[in-house]
């Protein structure tokens, strides 16, 4: 439960902001890979058991803390991978990816020849969508500014954020999003 709230708000809080943002394609979204392991689309779809999400995701290695809790609501699950946090929910369709985040240099996303992780310069994303680059800038979280570049997928309830330091235009995290239903 404290999962699924925590979801609502992040997806509240960044779509009442007035930031404009760039679209990719699904097709574009689904070559997207994790670590050069896993694609966040294969990442996302598990629909089923916490077993079957551990071996879907050994690709990137032992996590250093995974716990999965079910309460009267449904279950979530939750993977650290040192500086790559998955967070899964079940609403009553299996376990679903609500929320991938990468908070060091240590884990990142690549498309192609281009690779996005924290520490690496926000133009980089102008490869990626080069109107969600251009649209950057300040928005308010939770009651905060913050810099940050979005990313809309196409046709879905998803979007990626990068949160970037507008004094040397570094990446200081990333996040996939998602509405589970």
């Amino acid at each position: 439960m404290k999962y699924i709230l925590f979801y609502l708000s992040v997806i509240l809080s960044l779509e009442a902001c007035a930031q404009e943002f760039g679209e990719i394609s699904y097709t574009d979204f689904q070559q997207i890979i994790v670590d050069s392991q896993i694609s966040i689309d294969n990442a996302s779809d598990i629909h089923n058991d916490f077993s079957t999400l551990r071996t879907t995701l050994s690709p990137l290695g032992n996590p250093t803390f995974d716990e999965c809790v079910t309460d009267i609501i449904g279950s979530s699950c939750e993977f650290d991978f040192s500086g790559l946090t998955l967070s899964y929910v079940d609403v009553g369709n299996g376990l679903e990816l609500a929320k991938m985040e990468f908070t060091n240099g240590d884990h990142f996303l690549k498309k192609g020849s281009s690779t996005y992780r924290v520490g690496n310069n926000i133009s980089a994303l102008s490869n990626l969508s080069n109107a969600a680059y251009q649209s950057r800038g300040a928005v308010i979280y939770n009651g905060q500014t913050i810099y940050a570049v979005r990313i809309v997928i196409n046709s879905s309830s998803s979007y990626l954020v990068f949160e970037y330091n507008p004094l040397n235009n570094t990446i200081t995290s990333i996040r996939f999003v998602t509405v589970v239903t």
